[in-house]
């Protein structure tokens, strides 16, 4: 009968404890990014997702969203974890808006990267470099890269990309940002 009274409390407590949860956040405010979950956002008819933050000028963009650099086309999950010697690649899909010349079309294009502890990890004021003119077929689908051979990091970092592309023959562009984290 003893035995009895103690199981069913004890069962009890033992169901309640497991059913519990414990979370604990500490120091900055990237602290909270890190686990934050970014939904699709429909934007001036732009489907945004992973968090992109994008403003454009003349030019209409479709959808925007980040996959991994070294797979064919794999979304970034939600949280925007990679892994930063991989890569990840912005993809912007755009429906209209560069000024197209006998040639094609030309853009611009820069981009930055800075690490959580305020360290510049990159700063490229010309990505196409060396690419007068795009065919007009294929500036309807950009893909902006950001991957570090070199850097070499033994604790998670939250980087925060800035990135510009422009019509080098009209005030069309793309402005925006986005958050990842490594591992």
């Amino acid at each position: 009968m003893r035995f009895k009274s103690l199981f069913y409390p004890l069962f009890f407590i033992s169901v309640c404890l497991t059913s519990c949860e414990f979370k604990c956040s500490i120091g900055n405010s990237t602290a909270s990014e890190k686990g934050k979950k970014y939904k699709p956002v429909q934007k001036d008819g732009m489907l945004l997702y992973n968090g992109i933050q994008l403003k454009t000028n003349n030019v209409k963009i479709n959808k925007a969203y980040l996959v991994h650099r070294d797979s064919i086309g794999e979304m970034v999950d939600e949280d925007n974890f990679i892994d930063i010697r991989k890569g990840v690649k912005l993809l912007l899909l755009i429906d209209s808006g560069w000024k197209e010349t006998g040639n094609g079309v030309s853009l611009g294009g820069s981009m930055s990267a800075v690490a959580d502890n305020g360290q510049k990890l990159l700063d490229m004021e010309d990505i196409f470099k060396g690419e007068q003119w795009f065919n007009p077929e294929d500036s309807k689908i950009l893909g902006v890269a950001l991957y570090f051979t070199e850097w070499e990091t033994r604790k998670p970092v939250t980087i925060d990309v800035s990135f510009r592309i422009w019509d080098k023959n009209s005030d069309a562009y793309i402005q925006g940002s986005y958050i990842v984290h490594t591992k």
